[in-house]
């Protein structure tokens, strides 16, 4: 901006007018080169996402004409999913565990149960017996 004003001070042939415009068209020029480059790296970008999402994570992204940020971001994705995939084997492992310990637990619980409704019996058959022996 201070250019700009500096250029229309200092040069009567140019005005205000046409230099804002040339400014603007420059900027927008920029803008459009940018905005490519971005589009080209949001689409590969989004074709790499492709083929993780489509199981094929232990490949990287491919190296050609791909930006670094890419690149890395690739590896990351694929580093997690390595690590998703170990926490669902780790999980899956615990599960199959818990679910022993549920079997066992209900097994030993039933058991005692046994176990308990067993002695109760034993112990109270001969005091029924000694109180029909009162009674009579």
């Amino acid at each position: 901006m201070v250019f700009c004003y500096l250029a229309t001070d200092a040069s009567s042939f140019v005005s205000t007018k046409g230099l804002i415009i040339a400014v603007t068209c420059f900027v927008g020029l920029l803008g459009a080169v940018g905005l490519h480059q971005l589009t080209g790296i949001l689409k590969e970008l989004c074709s790499n996402l492709k083929t993780i999402a489509g199981g094929d994570v232990r490949r990287p992204a491919d190296d050609k004409g791909s930006a670094d940020d890419i690149k890395d971001l690739a590896t990351s994705i694929n580093q997690v999913s390595h690590r998703l995939r170990e926490s669902a084997d780790e999980l899956e492992k615990r599960t199959i565990l818990i679910q022993r310990f549920n079997r066992e637990f209900k097994r030993t619980n039933e058991m005692q149960s046994a176990y308990f409704s067993t002695i109760v019996h034993e112990r109270r058959a001969p005091l029924i017996n000694i109180e029909k022996i009162r009674r009579s």
